[in-house]
């Protein structure tokens, strides 16, 4: 195993753990069938260790990660990723995404967008998508996560693709993560909202929280946009416990 993979592996126990704590018990997942849907995921379209190097080095000035209302302004951010309506915001800026997030539930505009608006894929295995990872046969810089433990897929926990986003940026090690472009309230243009996308948002607010204090960064809030900052930016870099 290369270092930057067993160093992400490592980081991501935090991520496991908040995955259990608040979405295994809140909606009754079964893991044995996370983990069964891991081992479908096909074999990923580029070598792991490279992918991980160039993203942990595409955060290491910081990143913003883009929701679905993220403002026309990108000043300020080295680098962009996010869930699937991040590539839009991307490309209206004449911009690529570093990496993307998906577990490939997008609209078709987007799902078109996704080859040339995104350096990296990550796409997400899980119980109940495994008859749509056809979607991304011919992408380009493909890597497969999932919400468990196991050989198969990067392990990065998360529970929506925005959570996750932001989880991968942490577990490399990005000095900040600025969190933009999401609101109260309000989905994707192509997603409706309802209690249960208000509860996965719930869950997904804690979950990054959950994994950015253990990891050691603390947490600014203004309104629904998060910035959350590095212990390397602090003297040190570690898991706390």
């Amino acid at each position: 195993m290369c270092r930057v993979l067993e160093l992400a592996r490592g980081r991501a126990a935090p991520a496991l753990e908040a995955y259990r704590v608040y979405a295994e018990g809140r909606y009754g997942i079964s893991s044995s069938m996370e983990r069964l849907s891991s081992t479908l995921a096909p074999r990923p379209s580029v070598d792991p260790c490279l992918a991980l190097e160039e993203i942990r080095a595409g955060v290491n000035r910081g990143v913003c990660i883009l929701g679905p209302h993220t403002p026309p302004s990108l000043e300020g951010c080295p680098a962009l990723a996010g869930p699937e309506p991040a590539v839009h915001h991307a490309l209206a800026q004449g911009r690529r995404l570093l990496y993307l997030t998906t577990d490939l539930d997008m609209s078709l505009r987007l799902l078109g967008m996704a080859e040339y608006g995104s350096w990296y894929k990550l796409v997400h295995v899980h119980g109940d998508n495994h008859y749509r990872l056809s979607l991304a046969r011919g992408w380009s810089g493909v890597l497969y996560t999932s919400q468990v433990d196991n050989p198969y897929t990067l392990p990065v926990g998360g529970f929506t693709d925005g959570d996750r986003a932001v989880v991968v940026a942490l577990i490399l090690g990005a000095p900040w993560v600025r969190v933009i472009g999401f609101r109260e309230g309000e989905a994707a243009w192509y997603k409706d909202y309802s209690l249960q996308k208000e509860g996965k948002v719930w869950v997904a607010h804690r979950i990054i929280e959950h994994v950015a204090s253990r990891l050691g960064y603390s947490v600014e809030r203004r309104g629904w946009s998060l910035e959350l900052i590095s212990p390397r930016l602090h003297g040190g870099m570690g898991t706390r416990h």
